[in-house]
């Protein structure tokens, strides 16, 4: 078994969305790295011993599309910090190739 970490995990229940890092080298031979999310449901068989699959039931789907919501953010809050660390002060190279989130709160007149 690998000793490899994930880089995060986000669970809702059952239900996990699990983020990597991988190293590959690419068909020009060069090493690069990208991200990955792996996905599962937990469960215990008729033992009682814990089991996964990649199997949803009905009910699953929107735990599941909350942990991959979740997974995607990091990696786009990820990136966007990145690019913002690779850029010069001032520069507006990607100025439009990405949507920062930021927490945003409102108050409703009662």
């Amino acid at each position: 078994m690998s000793d490899k970490k994930p880089d995060a995990k986000f669970r809702a229940g059952t239900i996990s969305a699990t983020v990597w890092t991988n190293q590959a080298t690419g068909k020009d031979g060069q090493p690069r790295t990208f991200s990955s999310v792996s996905f599962e449901k937990s469960y215990k068989d008729k033992d009682g011993a814990w089991k996964t699959t990649k199997s949803l039931n009905k009910q699953d789907v929107p735990k599941a599309v909350v942990v991959l919501q979740k997974a995607y953010e990091y990696l786009a809050l990820s990136d966007l910090t990145e690019e913002e660390q690779s850029e010069p002060e001032g520069s507006d190279v990607h100025a439009n190739a990405r949507v920062r989130v930021e927490p945003h709160i409102t108050e409703e007149a009662v």
